[in-house]
């Protein structure tokens, strides 16, 4: 009995050990999600990207894939941000964004395209206009001198054309226009865990109990001999042995899930 208790205290102790540990982590992801968004709302978009990942590193919520893609489409990164909205769309396909993160990324990959199209188009070189041909000279007269030829025209040169890169970075009213960033949600895992284990130790406390009950009444209630006696009594003992040590870690772990539940709260 000694050796149940101290296995279901040992349990209740990792239980708490886990779940102040998966405080802790939300406690610097919420910390970290705050930051990025202040500097979101503050436009420095750079800082708010680090600051999100840093938060997605301590609680990894696809809703912070979202932000992540929006900043690095902001800062011009068109490839990192692709990649992060196909990322988010994967692992949270019906969020109320799943629609706009689609139209965000067809509008990235568009972008990209005519990137590319810019970036392979070959340099246009100088031309040179054809010179035209020199006009005859008309025959000299008698008494008349010859007039000096005229000079040739310069060569004209073309300046080339201007290539106009593709637009890479959203117009600032875009900025504006773009959705808050999604706050992160909190999750009692532990919570229900030891809560559960607490409803099985219970349950299996009860029926050893109600077992161990019923054998005892039994003995009492029909005279038997000594040899039956010897043989029933000593599994009656182990049935309410069990019993107790079960209730008694059902309780522990009923409390351990409230004082869980409060501190994930």
């Amino acid at each position: 009995m000694t050796a149940r208790i101290c296995s279901a205290a040992l349990l209740v102790l990792v239980l708490a050990w886990g779940a102040r540990a998966d405080e802790a982590s939300d406690a610097k992801a919420r910390q970290a999600y705050a930051e990025g968004k202040a500097e979101y709302d503050l436009g420095h978009i750079a800082k708010a990207l680090e600051a999100f990942e840093n938060a997605y590193r301590y609680k990894p919520v696809p809703a912070l894939l979202f932000n992540i893609a929006q900043c690095h489409r902001l800062l011009g990164d068109l490839k990192s941000a692709a990649m992060t909205y196909r990322a988010y769309l994967r692992n949270d396909p019906s969020s109320p964004q799943a629609s706009k993160a689609k139209e965000l990324l067809e509008q990235v990959e568009e972008a990209m395209e005519r990137q590319t199209k810019a970036q392979s188009a070959p340099p246009l070189g100088l031309t040179t206009p054809t010179q035209p041909a020199p006009a005859p000279a008309p025959p000299p007269a008698a008494a008349a001198p010859t007039p000096a030829p005229a000079p040739a025209p310069a060569p004209v040169v073309e300046a080339p054309p201007k290539i106009v890169p593709a637009v890479t970075r959203a117009p600032a009213a875009a900025v504006a226009a773009q959705p808050a960033p999604a706050p992160v949600p909190r999750q009692r895992l532990w919570s229900y865990v030891a809560g559960g284990a607490a409803l099985a130790a219970l349950a299996g406390g009860t029926v050893f109990g109600l077992k161990a009950n019923s054998a005892a009444s039994a003995l009492q209630s029909t005279p038997h001999d000594r040899a039956y006696l010897d043989k029933q009594e000593p599994q009656i003992r182990s049935d309410a042995s069990k019993a107790t040590a079960l209730l008694a870690g059902g309780v522990i772990l009923a409390a351990a899930a409230s004082a869980l539940w409060v501190f994930e709260f």
